[in-house]
């Protein structure tokens, strides 16, 4: 991919972003473990551990990790409307390259969230699935994150395109949320795991592909800006998208999976029709 009309670069490779997501499913596979060896200590443990970790985090990124963005095509200017991430989402949104692409963002940040929001209460009311069982769950969702974004998602960006493997994320992802809204028809765990390794998949087709088309269709100046911008509408997505969950469970229990299904869908194709 290239820049279009903005300045000449190398462009940003989805292969990077599919690293970075597989090493963030190799967190989420050990978190749930180590969460729960913690919650064995105390039920605090856990928070007190995970705020360790965060600031061993910020401690790496300050000393180890160098600046990768060129200072010859960093933004000069600093002023204070830059820390309005509302007004960095407007801004974004000015740009005719990334509306449809925050638009299908949006769409799957809200599915995504609603299985997340919900899940732990239809294991636990369909399957009767205790803490440790739930973990596995999860831990079995960081697996096939470092399958689809560590070995899948760059060899199939290499052969057909950031765009089109994208489409195809969010297609295998809305799918695996068909396939949850089908178990409070059938509480079987083949179901549910099913459903959860095909929505996964797609995640890690979809994400680091998306952050590839995002990245290189923003001005090389506003790098970070544009991706300050995307990461502010998924966390609206991820406010919205807990409520809807727990107000489509009382009306069904199918029913908030089914809606994200048809929501995420819904983009999959809008972003297909674009490629």
């Amino acid at each position: 991919m290239v820049f279009g009309p903005h300045t000449p670069g190398p462009a940003y490779g989805g292969r990077g972003c599919a690293t970075l997501g597989a090493a963030g499913g190799l967190g989420f596979m050990v978190g749930p473990v180590l969460g729960g060896a913690l919650g064995q200590v105390s039920l605090s443990a856990p928070l007190y551990g995970a705020a360790a970790v965060a600031l061993l985090n910020c401690v790496l990124v300050w000393f180890c990790m160098p600046e990768s963005h060129p200072h010859a095509r960093r933004s000069v200017r600093l002023h204070w409307g830059q820390f309005n991430a509302v007004g960095q989402l407007l801004r974004a949104l000015r740009e005719p390259r990334l509306r449809l692409l925050f638009a299908v963002v949006f769409c799957f940040a809200l599915g995504g969230t609603v299985l997340q929001a919900n899940l732990t209460v239809l294991l636990k009311d369909l399957l009767a699935f205790q803490p440790g069982s739930i973990g596995l769950v999860l831990a079995g969702v960081g697996v096939m994150d470092i399958v689809s974004q560590g070995f899948a998602a760059p060899r199939l960006q290499t052969r057909f395109g950031e765009r089109r493997v994208a489409a195809a994320g969010l297609a295998i992802n809305g799918l695996g949320l068909a396939i949850v809204a089908l178990l409070p028809l059938h509480a079987i765990v083949p179901l549910l795991v099913a459903g959860i390794a095909v929505f996964t998949f797609g995640d890690g087709l979809f994400q680091p592909s998306a952050s590839a088309l995002i990245a290189n269709a923003a001005p090389p100046e506003r790098q970070g800006e544009v991706q300050g911008a995307n990461q502010a509408q998924q966390a609206i997505a991820r406010t919205v998208g807990p409520l809807a969950s727990a107000w489509l469970y009382g009306i069904a229990a199918s029913a908030p999976y089914a809606v994200a299904a048809i929501v995420v869908l819904a983009a999959a194709v809008a972003l297909s029709r674009e490629s």
